[in-house]
């Protein structure tokens, strides 16, 4: 038992309170990661030729009156949908960030955090900084956190047009 709370109170001594470099590299980290997460996104989805081959042998295996691995309908429909979730992968990508943007901004200006609090969990038991739950100093990190989700998301918006030179516009999202 004694080992056990000297274990505890080792690991609560390796805690620290937040230095502005923490957060800001914890923001920094976070833009970063998201933004490139969205690259590796977009490289996944399905290319025109991917689409139509997909097409042709769907329509080649309904035609055909089968699906390969079964002659179920039901099996037919599941590939059917699939392709029609693979064809619309980049719209339907578009539309949830763009439903996020708009849930974000709404909840940064009431103060509401609770979209961002697992990063913000996540960053406090990484970096083994000591911030409560619930505290100001929380939901500081918590903003700071949404205001470079927000930028991420306008970056992905700015990649649906074609333009990839895109920069944060808040200085919060700025690299220490």
């Amino acid at each position: 038992m004694i080992a056990s709370f000297r274990a505890q109170f080792a690991e609560l001594e390796q805690r620290r309170a937040p230095t502005p470099a923490d957060l800001q590299a914890a923001v920094w980290s976070h833009y970063e990661t998201e933004l490139g997460q969205d690259g590796r996104a977009r490289a996944a989805l399905p290319t025109d030729a991917t689409l139509r081959e997909a097409t042709d042998k769907l329509a080649t295996d309904i035609g055909a009156g089968h699906v390969p691995w079964s002659d179920d309908l039901l099996v037919q429909l599941n590939a059917t949908i699939d392709l029609i979730v693979m064809r619309d992968a980049a719209k339907l990508d578009r539309e949830r960030r763009a439903i996020q943007l708009s849930e974000l901004r709404k909840h940064l200006a009431r103060g509401e955090t609770a979209l961002i609090e697992w990063k913000a969990d996540e960053v406090i038991q990484t970096e083994r900084l000591v911030i409560a739950k619930g505290s100001p100093a929380y939901r500081d990190l918590c903003q700071r956190l949404q205001r470079a989700q927000i930028e991420v998301l306008e970056r992905a918006s700015e990649r649906d047009a074609g333009n990839w030179a895109g920069v944060p516009s808040d200085p919060i999202s700025h690299a220490g």
